[in-house]
């Protein structure tokens, strides 16, 4: 039989000392929680980013046997979009890049799950220099997140995968120039790399997982790549569109990398980290970071003279070492806000 809840009221004051130390543990969960040492000052320079996105595809598919290397003469595949064409692209490009081939379809393919979907819309088709079609005018700012689908048409019979790089670049418009240009930096374009995140999967249970991000600690170089597999043992169908979607966000807060407090506090994270290989491979990744004595070369957090974080990061981490993460990688986020107006991805499918 359950007891009564309820505690007895009492006459007595509270102890100061009581209190002043429940303080004391409130300011201490809170830096926990929130670790951001800035609080979103910087919050409108960085709103003016547009994600305006291009993307790519090569012509051709190289096959090899032995030492004998030939293209096929056959495009593998075309490329497609569904939905609106992000205007900020359009402004800052003058509407360069093609709108693609429009083209109405039946139906497509999940490209993950292999069960085919009945829909008829208008996809916009090519296979090269294509704008980008999205649900909505998409915007990037320090906690944004939102998806990024494109649908693979296979142009030959017999695929069995598809080899998807992306690359994140900042641009920005120079004096007198009527188009944006990639900026010619290269601690800047480091930083969006690692600011921005690209995941395969997203679910309440453990959060964001497959992470399509690959470092290579020993030449502090960073990429996004992956592969897509035919769902069918035969092969991807001819004529017809797979689906992929992958997962995009910018972490609004340090903190967000390392911990597992998503519903609550956006961090990339939910349920238990042991055992998660998308966990570790962001923390080998972020305790790297750490680590980089060039500035060019550091994807996480934009330093000064007196940079220095002493010890490793995780769930157990100090709280000096959390508040030194936090500040360098605010400054990063400034950083950007004041030098990049535009994000671009690019996307090859090879």
């Amino acid at each position: 039989m359950a007891g009564n809840s309820q505690k007895p009221a009492s006459n007595h004051q509270p102890n100061p000392h009581n209190s002043f130390d429940d303080n004391q543990q409130k300011i201490k969960t809170y830096k926990k929680k929130v670790a951001r040492s800035f609080i979103l000052a910087f919050t409108t320079l960085i709103a003016i980013i547009a994600i305006c996105i291009a993307w790519f595809v090569a012509n051709n598919r190289v096959s090899g046997t032995n030492s004998s290397v030939s293209a096929q003469s056959s495009i593998p595949f075309e490329l497609a979009s569904m939905g609106v064409r992000q205007e900020a692209e359009e402004k800052a490009l003058s509407g360069s890049l093609s709108a693609g081939t429009s083209e109405q379809y039946e139906k497509y393919i999940d490209a993950e799950t292999g069960t085919e979907v009945p829909l008829t819309a208008m996809f916009y088709i090519g296979t090269n220099s294509l704008a980008w079609h999205l649900n909505g005018q998409e915007t990037l700012a320090p906690g944004a997140s939102g998806d990024l689908v494109f649908y693979l048409i296979p142009k030959v019979d017999g695929l069995k995968t598809a080899d998807v790089i992306l690359d994140l670049a900042g641009y920005a418009k120079t004096d007198g120039s009527s188009n944006a240009e990639q900026i010619k930096d290269t601690q800047l374009q480091s930083l969006i790399k690692g600011h921005i995140l690209i995941f395969k999967n997203l679910d309440d249970e453990k959060g964001y997982s497959n992470w399509i991000g690959k470092y290579n600690k020993s030449e502090y170089t960073f990429s996004n790549s992956f592969t897509v597999k035919a769902p069918e043992k035969s092969g991807f169908q001819k004529g017809v569109p797979y689906k992929v979607t992958l997962h995009w966000i910018w972490p609004r807060y340090f903190r967000n990398y390392i911990y597992n407090l998503r519903s609550t506090e956006e961090d990339l994270f939910a349920g238990t980290l042991e055992g998660n290989e998308t966990y570790q491979a962001i923390n080998n990744f972020v305790n790297a970071q750490a680590s980089v004595s060039m500035d060019n070369y550091n994807y996480l957090f934009a330093k000064d003279n007196n940079f220095k974080i002493d010890g490793s990061i995780g769930v157990n981490m100090s709280d000096a070492v959390l508040d030194s993460c936090s500040k360098y990688y605010n400054k990063a986020d400034e950083y950007i806000g004041k030098t990049a107006e535009y994000v671009y991805v690019q996307i090859v499918v090879r």
